[in-house]
């Protein structure tokens, strides 16, 4: 018809409603149910005003007077880490100064309290965060790091040369190590808040560590107040093939908090336990 003109959509008006149409469509094809292999973890989560807590608490205890004892022990670790760095060493040697290590650390408790060796630990912490930063020089890092690099890539704090952990995680890590290099367990006088750092760490993020030790720190985890702690267990458990535990868990978590992803999780770890739904 002569001088009627056709109306239609602008490309502007088109192309939103083509946005808004696939999004209802992925939206729609997302909600539907599908068997879904549990595979990511849940991620860390740690308080913030208690892990800055725990770092003013580590602040002022570097600033503790050392004690006459605490020298010959700080030099003491910087020739573990000088050797450690060598990577060759024979064992007469490496067990005399890890007794010497021991020795030196009960000495100074006995002598100067415990509040002198937690000083000792500050300052050997924060030491070991300015080699990390790189305002140490290249042979003083070298020995405060020592094989720290290898534990941190252990517990997947670091990959492929770059730290992907919080700094609060790899502090907390540090710790550890220099407890067990002065003959004390991983987590010796660790707040509540380093230890749901420590075994949160490696329960969620530590992929090359054993499952039944991550199932361990998952524990531990939980008991510092860790949270999606069965969200956590059904995924590690599934991996563990514990089919039947992975559900249970799951269909847990799924009640506690329902989501699609939890569902899809709780339908997988069904399928693969072998239920019929």
């Amino acid at each position: 018809m002569d001088g009627v003109k056709r109306r239609g959509l602008s490309d502007a008006a088109a192309g939103t409603v083509l946005l808004v149409v696939g999004a209802a469509c992925a939206g729609l094809l997302m909600s539907q149910e599908r068997v879904l292999m549990p595979a990511h973890l849940p991620t860390l989560t740690l308080p913030a005003d208690q892990v800055a807590a725990r770092m003013a608490d580590d602040r002022r205890r570097e600033q503790l007077p050392a004690a006459e004892r605490s020298a010959a022990l700080e030099e003491l670790l910087m020739e573990q880490g000088r050797a450690e760095q060598r990577g060759v060493e024979d064992s007469d040697s490496y067990k005399r100064r890890r007794r010497a290590l021991e020795l030196g650390h009960i000495n100074l408790v006995n002598t100067g309290g415990k509040e002198t060796a937690l000083g000792m630990r500050a300052r050997a912490t924060a030491r070991f965060e300015r080699a990390l930063n790189l305002e140490l020089a290249e042979d003083e890092a070298k020995a405060v790091i020592g094989a720290m690099g290898a534990v941190l890539e252990k517990e997947g704090a670091v990959v492929s040369g770059h730290v992907v952990a919080p700094r609060f995680v790899v502090r907390t890590l540090f710790k550890a190590r220099w407890n067990l290099l002065h003959g004390l367990v991983p987590d010796d006088t660790f707040e509540p808040i380093e230890k749901r750092a420590y075994y949160g760490w490696q329960a969620l993020h530590a992929p090359r560590r054993p499952i039944d030790r991550r199932l361990t720190a998952l524990r531990a985890y939980a008991d510092k107040g860790g949270t999606d702690i069965d969200e956590a267990l059904g995924v590690l458990l599934f991996r563990a093939r514990d089919y039947r535990g992975a559900a249970t868990a799951l269909e847990k978590a799924y009640r506690a908090r329902p989501s699609i992803r939890l569902r899809n999780y709780l339908l997988g770890a069904r399928w693969a336990a072998g239920y019929e739904d």
